[in-house]
């Protein structure tokens, strides 16, 4: 199954796929990497059926702008946000590449992430946006993003998540979440995600969240 994505007055292309790392604790490793990148000018490998006509990018400058392309095509953005599309599996994996592609991991250009600076496009293509009135930290919420795209969750039950943390947390004044607020997500959220999903979100909570919250509260002490 390929991604075909069509620009105006322009020719279409097909991605490559995999997987991008996931800075949350427990986290299943990627797949393996897809094949090495063609060269500049060259094309692009060809999927099943289709070959590439236009070269896949080589740097994260290039990546970024095919990602802003894709981000200004109604149709791509339509057929990502559909649940129902055969397809969509596909187009994460191949967002999910172009966004590894432009935005480098440390050692890999020399220069570590900046998450605010790479939220803008990850919560385009999550399709989660930040709920009215509400500031996430950064680093928590590129991490949870990432999460999102690398596990293909639904994107209505990711913005469930994000609108449940908003309210259990951020809008309680930074409190971590309580026994009960944990219970209550497993139950909101029992049959939308798998039951490792669920323990792995709270865990992640309970060891990377909630000591930050508390020493926030403490007045960074």
């Amino acid at each position: 199954m390929s991604m075909d994505v069509t620009f105006e007055n322009e020719q279409g292309f097909t991605t490559g796929s995999t997987d991008a790392g996931v800075k949350m604790t427990d986290v299943p490793k990627p797949a393996p990497p897809a094949p090495a990148a063609p060269k500049s000018g060259e094309p692009a490998p060809s999927s099943p059926g289709k070959p590439f006509d236009t070269p896949w990018p080589t740097t994260p400058e290039d990546a970024q702008k095919m990602i802003d392309r894709l981000m200004a095509s109604p149709k791509f953005k339509a057929d990502y946000a559909n649940q129902n599309n055969p397809d969509r599996p596909k187009l994460v994996e191949n967002l999910t590449q172009l966004f590894k592609l432009a935005n480098p991991q440390p050692g890999e250009e020399g220069e570590p992430i900046n998450p605010a600076d790479a939220l803008p496009d990850l919560r385009a293509y999550a399709g989660v946006p930040v709920p009215e009135g509400v500031t996430y930290d950064p680093g928590g919420e590129y991490n949870f993003l990432t999460y999102v795209v690398n596990e293909n969750i639904p994107t209505e039950t990711a913005r469930a998540m994000s609108e449940f943390y908003a309210e259990r947390v951020v809008t309680a004044g930074l409190r971590p979440l309580s026994k009960e607020d944990e219970d209550d997500f497993r139950i909101q959220f029992a049959g939308r995600l798998r039951p490792e999903q669920i323990d792995r979100l709270i865990k992640w909570h309970r060891e990377e969240i909630a000591p930050r919250l508390l020493k926030a509260q403490q007045g960074g002490r």
